[in-house]
């Protein structure tokens, strides 16, 4: 299994293969499948359990198989029934994703955006779905702890993080709203793990700042049609007000060309 290089990372968001296509001609190297981005853009909702694992794997096979850049699929907190998640990776291990990443938040899952929680998984619970994970799939484990995000106590969050290092997880993803936190964290475990942080909660941080704080990489851009919503009403309230089909269609059919695949248009 390929890894990434030693240089941060920067990896993008999607839901969708053309946004998958659009970033892979602009060379980016490797896309976050998001649970969140796929919740909203089937239901408009916040990731909230409501997916079934079939709906699921039908947009990330099609995001993962439309990109050649590495896809790091968010699976969110997995499936309560054990034998339905077994067969939910090996069947995703079908379109060979590089990563797969798996949070540590009961079911139901409540997304992050709230403050309402069912709670966390303990370590040998998440260990448990982990295991599933390492034993029917070849691509890389990200494991996401919201330990910090949800406040969780320092002797469950240790015991839980050396359960992790014990099982072989290298790598990490987290989740936080406090960047005093995210350097306590790093000052103890960024010498252990790999450590990558999704950004959604985070509000003008350099990326220096991470660096500086030993993380691998950031996800960034799943969560950014909330900072476009202005212009995205604003593109909506325009074309309820034209009256004439405007030129900017033959520029967007070019740039759409370059895009996909080259084939007739019908």
């Amino acid at each position: 299994m390929d890894d990434f290089s030693s240089s941060f990372q920067k990896i993008i968001g999607v839901y969708s293969p053309l946004q998958a296509k659009i970033l892979n001609s602009l060379n980016c190297q490797a896309l976050w499948v998001s649970g969140f981005g796929i919740s909203h853009d089937r239901y408009g909702l916040p990731d909230l359990d409501i997916i079934s694992y079939s709906e699921k794997l039908e947009s990330q096979k099609i995001i993962i198989e439309s990109t050649s850049a590495k896809s790091i699929v968010d699976i969110d907190n997995g499936i309560y029934n054990k034998a339905a998640f077994r067969k939910y990776i090996e069947t995703l291990n079908e379109a060979k994703p590089f990563g797969i990443c798996i949070e540590d938040e009961r079911h139901p899952k409540i997304s992050a955006l709230y403050s309402k929680s069912s709670g966390l998984m303990d370590a040998d619970e998440f260990l448990s779905y982990l295991s599933i994970i390492k034993n029917h799939s070849s691509s890389k484990i990200f494991a996401r702890t919201n330990t910090l995000t949800r406040n969780e106590p320092t002797k469950e969050r240790h015991r839980k993080i050396d359960a992790l290092l014990d099982f072989g997880i290298d790598t990490l993803v987290l989740h936080t709203k406090n960047l005093s936190e995210l350097k306590s964290f790093c000052d103890q475990y960024a010498t252990k793990f790999k450590i990558y942080v999704i950004t959604s909660l985070l509000d003008e941080v350099k990326i220096d700042d991470f660096i500086n704080m030993g993380i691998n990489g950031a996800i960034l851009g799943h969560h950014l049609f909330f900072h476009n919503l202005d212009s995205q009403m604003a593109f909506a309230s325009s074309i309820l007000d034209n009256e004439v089909i405007p030129s900017i269609n033959i520029e967007s059919r070019e740039k759409l060309n370059q895009v996909i695949d080259k084939r007739e248009w019908i």
